[in-house]
């Protein structure tokens, strides 16, 4: 019978791929404490919709959870999208709310309505790191030990 122990980082079988590169990372640490929220949120609101890839066992899955949860929106299930064909070039969804964030659908009547739904923003790198992190303490590995007598 073969020992086995729990996992942990250093023997990770699964990848989070963000979706920008380290030096997009470094400056967006910087321009968090010199923009305001405001400017933060202009400046890098587009990885709200952006998905991350998982790589769990060679085993590709984009992680996207930014969209209408409602199945009676024509919306429902549909990534961001903007119309540029459009009077004021609509997104899909929209940011909306003050203290607490949702993402909103977008009223824009191509060839049937759009029920009005809120959905809760989260971050896609964030579950990603999450979804890793329980995939690791599930997971187990041989443990060799040698005894000496």
């Amino acid at each position: 019978m073969k020992l086995k122990r729990l996992s942990d980082k250093t023997v990770s079988k699964v990848k989070v791929i963000p979706p920008i590169t380290q030096e997009e990372i470094n400056q967006r640490e910087i321009d968090y404490t010199t923009l305001s929220k405001m400017e933060f949120s202009r400046k890098y609101g587009y990885l709200l919709y952006t998905p991350v890839e998982l790589v769990v066992d060679k085993k590709s899955y984009n992680i996207q959870t930014n969209f209408c949860a409602n199945p009676f929106c024509k919306w429902y299930d549909k990534e961001q999208f903007k119309y540029r064909n459009l009077k004021g070039n609509p997104s899909r969804y929209m940011i909306t709310g003050k203290s607490f964030k949702s993402i909103k659908c977008n009223d824009i009547t191509i060839d049937k309505p759009v029920i009005i739904s809120y959905t809760a923003p989260y971050s896609n790198w964030a579950m990603s790191e999450e979804i890793k992190r329980l995939i690791d303490i599930n997971t187990t590995v041989p443990y060799e030990v040698t005894f000496c007598f």
